[in-house]
């Protein structure tokens, strides 16, 4: 066996342990640092382990972790791109409608004041050409009888609400028209789906079918990374609420966590919130 080539050690505040991810399967997990070794070898024989160590080595296979002598990682990635590139069924397209945020996140890499472009924000948002060149793209697609999946995209993309949904609406009619399915989901930092009372409907109305929502921990420690833009105001609260207001509504929601040294003893603290109130 051998350690995959697309590991990733970190150190701990615990001198004792480690956090260990993989990129290729995402798996994520803390081990105590004697016995990370086998992370460290171009290979080794599974069969002259130590029990112990064999239970340990097949917990880490489970993970990707470990592979077997003759898997071909770089393969796989190219084998899992080129499957979802040239699918035959669906069309998946990530969609950006703005590029502007109403939050000033502490580690986020998007300028603050400007898009990528050195246009304000006030403009930073998808033009009318594009949007017909969209959907122009879209009604190609289905003339060779793909379905369509759009995941939405910022930016935060409800603050370009009117965009998704009237997209959305004419992606819904050229599906119908074509007798293909149209679905989607969309990433948003949440703050607006309790604000305004027609958000909710609308996604349901416009086949937005899951959210993926960020929440770095509990209130204090999420209000300290992720605050409004301009004011540092608080947002947990607000989230809290969009989740709410989700799960009533029977949208698939999955809670994000950005962890890092800071935040990483706090998440217990986030889970127990989730499960009080959500």
């Amino acid at each position: 066996m051998k350690p995959s080539a697309y590991n990733f050690v970190w150190s701990t505040d615990d001198p004792e342990k480690a956090i260990i991810f993989n990129s290729l399967t995402t798996a994520l997990a803390e081990v105590r640092k004697s016995r990370i070794g086998l992370l460290n070898v171009p290979q080794f024989d599974y069969a002259l382990l130590p029990e112990n160590e064999k239970q340990f080595v097949d917990e880490l296979q489970k993970g990707g972790f470990v592979v077997d002598d003759t898997a071909d990682e770089l393969r796989t990635v190219k084998f899992n791109y080129n499957s979802d590139k040239y699918d035959s069924l669906i069309a998946r397209l990530v969609i950006a409608p703005t590029l502007a945020c109403n939050f000033a996140c502490s580690y986020c890499f998007e300028q603050s004041e400007k898009s990528q472009s050195g246009k304000s924000e006030q403009n930073a948002f998808m033009p009318d050409d594009v949007k017909q060149d969209l959907l122009s793209y879209i009604e190609k697609i289905v003339k060779t009888g793909k379905n369509i999946f759009v995941t939405w995209y910022g930016g935060e993309p409800l603050l370009a609400r009117e965009i998704v949904f009237d997209l959305s609406q004419k992606m819904i009619a050229i599906a119908e028209e074509n007798n293909v399915e149209y679905s989607a989901g969309m990433v948003t930092n949440g703050y607006l789906i309790s604000r305004d009372p027609d958000i909710v409907p609308n996604l349901k109305k416009n086949r937005i079918k899951f959210i993926h929502v960020t929440l770095d921990g509990p209130r204090e420690v999420h209000d300290s990374r992720r605050m409004l833009k301009g004011s540092n105001g608080t947002t947990f609260n607000r989230i809290l609420e969009g989740i709410k207001l989700l799960k009533a509504n029977g949208i698939e929601t999955y809670i994000r966590v950005n962890i890092d040294r800071s935040n990483i003893d706090k998440i217990s603290r986030l889970l127990d919130v989730l499960k009080k109130t959500t």
